[in-house]
């Protein structure tokens, strides 16, 4: 993992934990929801527009001619959903996704030595600026820059041994 990711996902991290698995939830079932409309959808443009059968009666004269490809129209519909579905999909994984790192993440920087952990923990889980973290932990800013980003330095090497194993 490089550096700037890991910055990137310390960053992210809080919103990244905290996403209600209502979010994925609610995801999930639009996606079904929309697969439902899907069908539903198809079934009346192609039965209430273009059925071969417009009446019971063969003695009723009044069917009006004029061919259109029903069958492209459905197929050209039916890819635009599975499209939109496909992107709900990914947006579901990549939500889950996101919290599994960020959970992974948030347990490796509670499992580092002091202070690193303290201060990694009010910087990018609690969010403070620098002036609070430093105010909080009675560093001076400049001890506070510096042990952050050792602790970063330590928390890339946790993720490189990891890697290698």
């Amino acid at each position: 993992m490089y550096e700037d990711i890991l910055i990137k996902r310390l960053n992210s991290l809080y919103m990244d934990l905290t996403c209600k698995s209502e979010e994925a939830e609610n995801l999930v079932n639009f996606m079904c929801t929309s697969l439902d409309d899907k069908r539903t959808f198809l079934k009346d443009l192609y039965y209430r527009d273009h059925a071969p059968v417009k009446v019971l009666n063969p003695s009723y004269t009044g069917v009006k001619g004029g061919k259109k490809d029903i069958e492209a129209e459905i197929i050209s519909i039916s890819e635009g959903y599975d499209s939109f579905i496909k992107k709900l999909g990914n947006q579901t994984s990549d939500i889950l996704s996101r919290h599994s790192m960020a959970l992974e993440l948030f347990v490796e920087l509670l499992s580092m030595p002091e202070p690193y952990s303290r201060l990694l923990y009010l910087r990018y889980f609690k969010g403070l600026d620098m002036d609070e973290v430093s105010r909080i932990t009675f560093m001076s800013k400049s001890s506070c820059y510096r042990k952050i980003e050792k602790g970063v330095e330590l928390l890339l090497k946790r993720y490189m041994l990891k890697d290698e194993e």
